[in-house]
């Protein structure tokens, strides 16, 4: 779906966003990673931070492209990672799919029942996001070098 038929949609709305806002979403990328790479949590709960981090990642993109997740509708999570993928193209097909793959399981071991994440799902996660966050950095520079002024990501540097 392309963010013009979410814009239609109801999903999205146009707001320009703020190097300060781009900076505070890096930073919780940022701890939502390092936590995630804590190998006394379990594996439900690294995956629910590694997803969290993909989450803020995907909405960096969005709000650097000038758009804004709607308030208060259905499918949130959902709207976020398919206007990222919107922004970043064919190549980003694959990964968007997974992490909506994500989203599902995280809900699933968040609300449902625990035990539902493996050791190899959570590590997996991790290291994509890992990759993900640098290729976020590094679009944001090429792409909006205003919003990435000191935008090193805040905690979570090494992944």
């Amino acid at each position: 779906m392309s963010c013009g038929e979410l814009l239609d949609s109801g999903r999205l709305r146009r707001e320009p966003s703020t190097a300060e806002e781009v900076s505070s979403l890096l930073a919780a990328a940022g701890r939502a990673l390092t936590d995630a790479g804590v190998r006394q949590v379990s594996p439900d709960g690294r995956f629910i931070c590694a997803y969290q981090a993909a989450l803020s990642l995907a909405t960096v993109v969005v709000r650097a492209e000038g758009w804004r997740v709607q308030e208060n509708i259905p499918a949130q999570h959902w709207t976020a990672l398919a206007a990222c993928g919107a922004i970043l193209g064919r190549g980003a097909a694959n990964r968007f799919a997974y992490y909506q793959s994500c989203r599902r399981k995280r809900a699933e071991a968040l609300y449902r029942h625990a035990g539902v994440v493996s050791e190899v799902e959570a590590q997996a996660l991790v290291a994509d996001v890992t990759q993900f966050r640098q290729e976020v950095l590094g679009w944001l520079r090429q792409s909006h070098p205003d919003l990435a002024a000191g935008s090193g990501g805040g905690s979570g540097e090494e992944g």
